[in-house]
């Protein structure tokens, strides 16, 4: 199986790189790597292009980055994404489970982004890209994890959001080791 671990922003992709380079795992799992750029248009865009050139036909995309939030708590290190909302076209989406790595969560994603969000007071994360990731994977039949870091809370520190700050906690939230021990053993069971 490949798995192809997508975020939006280079600085994010090279934290990830640098977390799995320290987990030092690589060469039990074949792992290939894209950015996709901000925006659910830009992310459609480049993965059904990296899709296009991979040989493999066991194919896992894997999606980490970081997102927005709406809670007055605070939120878990990490959210895998259960459930899904375009905020412009109103669709929602059920992403498909096959194992659990993290607390479940619900994403809205919109073209820009969230200052504010009123519909609800539920916790909810945000983010502009993970709509283009789950639609590209179903459309080609594709499994597709989705973690969240959740960073900064919509509104108040969105405004001042803080990259070097974000990618620390990238960095500190994201169990490599764990996510990719977890995808080997998964992958080992399937053959």
């Amino acid at each position: 199986m490949l798995i192809l671990i997508c975020c939006a922003t280079h600085t994010e992709l090279k934290v990830i790189k640098n977390q799995i380079k320290k987990a030092d795992l690589k060469t039990s799992l074949s792992i290939d790597y894209l950015c996709t750029g901000i925006g659910n248009h830009e992310t459609i865009f480049a993965l059904t292009r990296k899709l296009s050139t991979l040989q493999s036909s066991e194919i896992l995309i894997l999606n980490i980055w970081l997102c927005g939030y709406q809670s007055d708590e605070t939120p878990p290190p990490i959210v895998q994404i259960a459930t899904l909302e375009h905020i412009d076209i109103r669709r929602e989406q059920i992403v498909p489970i096959f194992h659990k790595f993290a607390t479940f969560g619900h994403l809205v994603s919109s073209e820009k982004p969230v200052y504010s969000f009123d519909r609800d007071t539920q916790p909810r994360y945000f983010d502009m890209e993970w709509y283009g990731v789950v639609l590209v994977a179903q459309k080609l039949c594709l499994p597709c994890l989705l973690l969240k870091i959740p960073f900064d809370k919509i509104w108040k520190e969105t405004v001042i959001f803080d990259r070097e700050l974000a990618l620390q906690k990238l960095a500190n939230s994201f169990d490599s080791v764990y996510i990719l021990s977890n995808l080997l053993n998964l992958d080992k069971k399937t053959r």
